[in-house]
């Protein structure tokens, strides 16, 4: 069923592999209650569409299943860091891949000298918000 739907990467197929099988073992179901119970099958059953997009749908949903507080935190970061793109447009906010290492990553535009002093100075305004990214990567 997932492997004529989908065209998995072999990374993808690994990942999403031990993820079905600790949800498996978790819940006490079989593959195809998981499947059913969970919401998979809306993204395996579209009639049509590209399989190698239906492969990342599919496994960002096993991986929201298997990770919750992970994926909730990752949520609240792009929310956070919109918003801290927003006061700050020439700034743009990175968590680290996968939400693994500590952190996370400022790139800034600077155009010309004035606009590095300005960056600074918006920077340390708004300090309070970028220190709250810390809140949500903790």
């Amino acid at each position: 069923m997932i492997g004529r739907r989908t065209a998995l990467s072999s990374n993808q197929l690994l990942q999403a592999g031990e993820w079905l099988a600790d949800l498996l073992q978790a819940a006490k179901l079989s593959l195809s209650e998981l499947i059913s119970q969970k919401g998979l099958e809306t993204i395996l059953a579209r009639p049509r569409g590209d399989k190698r997009q239906i492969a990342d749908q599919f496994c960002r949903a096993v991986a929201v299943l298997r990770f919750p507080s992970r994926e909730e935190r990752q949520r609240k970061f792009r929310s956070r860091a919109a918003e801290i793109e927003k006061a700050l447009p020439d700034v743009q906010v990175e968590a680290p891949p996968a939400f693994e290492a500590e952190g996370f990553m400022l790139k800034a535009r600077i155009r010309r000298p004035e606009s590095l002093e300005k960056v600074v100075e918006n920077l340390g305004r708004h300090r309070t918000l970028l220190n709250s990214l810390f809140d949500i990567m903790l």
